[in-house]
């Protein structure tokens, strides 16, 4: 667990005192026409980027570098990819084929940028931990706009039309660590918070079902402070902005999935892997597999084409392929040091 430990220090307290050695990439990714369709995983603790290829099942462990303290990748369309560098206060626009750097948008000083989320064929909206703002970004020209404040602690986003919801950990510090959860709703037309919803303690992922409800991820306090609080999913109705429901999973989940059949699927840094059904919000049995119970996880997505769940686990350096149908593990690899983030990047034809 000790591992775990440093990198939820690196995420809590905007980094590591320590920089790990910086290597150089192995190799570049093909080059072709069309990006090649893969899974990308970002390594948190060596900052850098490992690379499985779909069509060849290769993995690339170190297919690029990174920048410090790198947290989420998102892709922008079927060129661009981006990747948060939380230490370096910047937004890193990767080409998708070579995965070279095209731009670094500057997010401003001590910001802290957890995520970015692209809503246009151009722009991105961003949130900074540490400055308690979100910024929107053109990820074409590379530039960033003025910042628009929210509650304490911005993370994840999840955009529904016009509307973005950020999720707002409210951590402050001190002997408690956080104030009251909430998600700012944002209109990204007049740019303007227009309403704040309250949740449950440290929100940190969002992720929209079939139904269009928000379903916002609650960590807890792992643990700590006089009242320790575990970790929740709360339901959200996007139009009447009312919470609906709330999942009490316990332990710390960290980032979750939503699916078209309707299952939600959860990493957890303690509890480890966990399903429950998105409408009705009940908690589905534990899966057979022990691996998948076991703590350490640290992200999850879902590929559609194949109807796979991709995992990472942060104290295995390990990248899994889950059968979202029978929940067993299809495959695994060793990708770098401490995984902290896993992206299916498909380009469309």
């Amino acid at each position: 667990m000790k591992r775990l430990v440093a990198w939820l220090a690196c995420l809590v307290l905007a980094g590591c005192l320590e920089e790990p050695e910086v290597v150089a990439p192995d190799r570049p990714p093909g080059t072709g026409t069309t990006p090649a369709p893969r899974v990308l995983v970002v390594n948190s603790l060596s900052e850098t980027l490992s690379s499985l290829d779909l069509a060849t099942s290769e993995m690339t462990v170190r297919a690029a570098l990174l920048g410090r303290w790198p947290s989420r990748l998102e892709s922008a369309g079927n060129e661009r990819i981006l990747a948060v560098a939380s230490g370096d206060n910047a937004v890193d626009v990767l080409d998708a084929r070579s995965l070279a750097v095209v731009h670094s948008i500057d997010i401003g000083i001590g910001a802290n940028p957890w995520h970015a989320l692209p809503y246009s064929n151009r722009h991105a909206i961003v949130s900074g931990w540490q400055a308690h703002e979100v910024r929107r970004i053109d990820w074409v020209l590379g530039r960033a706009s003025a910042p628009l404040p929210t509650h304490a602690g911005p993370e994840g986003i999840v955009v529904s039309g016009t509307l973005a919801f950020v999720a707002c950990t409210g951590y402050v510090g001190g002997d408690e660590g956080y104030e009251t959860g909430r998600v700012d709703v944002i209109d990204l037309d007049a740019w303007t918070v227009v309403r704040s919803i309250d949740v449950g303690r440290n929100p940190q992922d969002l992720c929209m079902d079939a139904s269009g409800r928000v379903h916002v991820l609650c960590t807890g306090t792992y643990g700590a402070g006089s009242k320790p609080e575990a970790g929740s999913v709360h339901i959200v109705d996007a139009n009447s902005f009312a919470v609906e429901a709330v999942v009490p999973l316990g332990g710390s989940p960290g980032r979750f999935v939503c699916t078209d059949a309707g299952i939600v699927w959860v990493a957890g840094f303690e509890g480890g892997v966990r399903r429950y059904d998105a409408e009705s919000g009940a908690i589905l049995p534990e899966l057979a597999d022990a691996t998948l119970a076991a703590a350490g996880f640290s992200a999850v997505d879902w590929d559609a084409t194949t109807d796979t769940i991709w995992l990472t686990h942060f104290e295995l350096d390990l990248l899994l392929a889950v059968d979202a149908s029978s929940g067993a593990i299809d495959d695994q690899w060793i990708v770098g040091d401490g995984p902290g983030d896993v992206l299916v990047f498909r380009p469309e034809n």
